[in-house]
């Protein structure tokens, strides 16, 4: 078996250096199987050697690349990273897309051989470690998760010219690798989702000084509004007053303020769309509590899809971020080559909506169907696509 695995990894690097393959995406298990004439299995524990050996890497969800020979030669220096979290702060919820990042970030660094060491920003003794220039001087990288602090990039700058990356944080004027899920996109599917299914007052359950976190999700919803033709009632954007790391007691009470306000309107929604699930999650509390059945009653998602992941909620209809690819591709950017001084980039993972019972519900087609008569005015031409709306709900609701 041994000698099958070197030959099966002599094979393939023989195979990249002939077709010049490097950068490039090689083929698949199957495929490539097929081509040496081995099982599976052997082309899958080869791999691993040649990932190992800094020869390939394979990206969750996008294929076995080869690495070009400067990348091959710039990973063989780097034996470690430095992970900076803050998540003694956060909510639940934040703690399980952190675990998820972490996650993705260990699957990738040990697949590299890099050791992966994890500093809590809240831990007066991890700090410690941060503040020693020459300890931080033997780590060959730095990656922040969900957390950044100006002053501690700053330092670690200047030890390094490898780029420092921020996980899933927005991050202006600084010139650091920033690993970001694609929000505008997610959020105007997810609004276009609500849309589909006939809703035309929908809600949207902002966040405390939008400007500051992240304004895109507000952007997608105007965006997926315009797309359908709908006018912006501005009396159906609210925005409780609760930062992203509120207590969950200020914002239950903030969100159930903002529910209040939505189901006192004359013409109130008939879906709402929460900046996050935690937000998301406060409202189907306040709604029960009315006697408003979520998913029933009113459509509601939120954003992250960490209800779910977490156990804390079954039903919720949420936008997806691939929390642990972004991990993936934090090591894989952490091991690029320098770049110019003052130039940020930029990583982008792609988000993806997930629809559940909380926007399709049991009484949801009735709600459609009603709603969809009252703009025909009455008229019931239109059955085929009432049809093709039943078929969406329906195969849609579990």
């Amino acid at each position: 078996m041994g000698n099958k695995l070197d030959e099966t990894c002599r094979r393939i690097r023989a195979d990249i250096e002939r077709n010049r393959l490097w950068g490039r995406r090689l083929a698949g298990y199957r495929a490539m199987a097929d081509d040496l004439g081995v099982c599976r299995q052997t082309v899958q524990r080869a791999l691993d050697v040649l990932e190992a050996e800094g020869v390939l890497e394979r990206l969750h969800g996008s294929g076995t690349f080869a690495l070009t020979p400067s990348e091959q030669d710039l990973r063989s220096r780097v034996r470690s990273l430095a992970v900076i979290v803050n998540a003694h702060a956060l909510s639940r919820l934040s703690r399980v897309a952190i675990a998820a990042i972490l996650d993705g970030l260990a699957f990738r660094a040990r697949s590299a051989g890099i050791a992966v060491r994890t500093l809590e920003w809240d831990d007066p003794e991890s700090r410690a470690e941060l503040a020693d220039t020459r300890a931080m001087r033997r780590v060959d990288g730095f990656v922040f998760v969900r957390f950044m602090r100006h002053d501690v990039v700053d330092e670690l700058m200047r030890l390094r010219r490898r780029p420092v990356v921020v996980v899933d944080q927005d991050c202006q004027n600084m010139p650091v690798t920033v690993v970001n899920d694609e929000t505008f996109p997610g959020a105007r599917s997810l609004v276009r989702h609500l849309l589909g299914l006939g809703h035309r007052r929908v809600a949207f359950l902002d966040i405390d000084d939008r400007a500051r976190w992240n304004s895109c999700k507000f952007a997608g919803y105007a965006a997926a509004l315009k797309d359908f033709g709908v006018a912006e009632d501005p009396r159906l954007i609210v925005a409780p007053r609760a930062s992203v790391s509120a207590a969950q007691e200020d914002l239950d009470r903030e969100v159930d303020h903002a529910v209040e306000r939505l189901l006192g309107l004359p013409d109130p929604p008939t879906a709402l769309f929460a900046y996050d699930d935690r937000r998301a999650l406060a409202a189907m509390a306040s709604l029960r509590r009315r006697g408003v059945e979520p998913g029933r009653d009113m459509a509601v998602a939120g954003f992250g899809d960490t209800a779910v992941r977490g156990g804390f909620c079954d039903d919720l209809t949420s936008c997806r971020i691939p929390f642990r690819k972004m991990g993936e591709l934090a090591v894989r950017a952490a091991l690029q080559p320098p770049f110019a001084a003052g130039r940020q980039g930029t990583v982008f993972v792609q988000d993806r909506t997930v629809a559940r019972a909380s926007t399709m519900g049991p009484g949801a087609l009735g709600r459609v169907r009603k709603q969809f008569n009252r703009q025909q005015n009455g008229k019931t031409k239109k059955q085929g696509v009432l049809h093709e709306e039943e078929r969406v709900l329906l195969g849609s609701s579990v």
